[in-house]
């Protein structure tokens, strides 16, 4: 097995709402990390630790000599109709439930001078 880790996917617009990389293509150590050091797992390009990248791991072909072809991934069960039918309706109750009460809050706090776009904030 080797383990890899690829680009950075700290997320710098977290705070804003938004998405943005910093560009770091692959880990790379610091040239004065020891290995007993949780400090020194920091990237030398982008500065953050090496949790905040991409890990790939590999599995190298399998060390046994026999030739056995290679087996078939196992099969999930399948789920009856109706048990997924009765969690789809269940679900969708729940969201009706939800938007019912919603529509029925939503002109008395427009009532109060609150704007529509908090209605469901108040309503919590």
């Amino acid at each position: 097995m080797v383990v890899s880790y690829k680009e950075c996917l700290k997320n710098h617009a977290a705070r804003l709402g938004g998405h943005a990389l910093d560009g770091c293509g692959e880990f790379m150590p610091s040239p004065t990390s020891t290995p007993t050091d949780p400090a020194s797992l920091k990237c030398a390009a982008c500065g953050y630790h090496r949790n905040f990248h991409r890990c790939e791991t590999y599995y190298g072909p399998p060390t046994s000599s026999s030739t056995q072809p290679a087996s078939r991934p196992p099969v999930l069960a399948r789920v009856p109709l109706r048990k997924l039918l009765r969690v789809a309706s269940v679900s969708c109750g729940i969201q009706l439930g939800w938007a019912l009460q919603l529509s029925l809050l939503t002109p008395y706090v427009q009532e109060l001078g609150i704007p529509h776009k908090w209605a469901s904030i108040i309503w919590l």
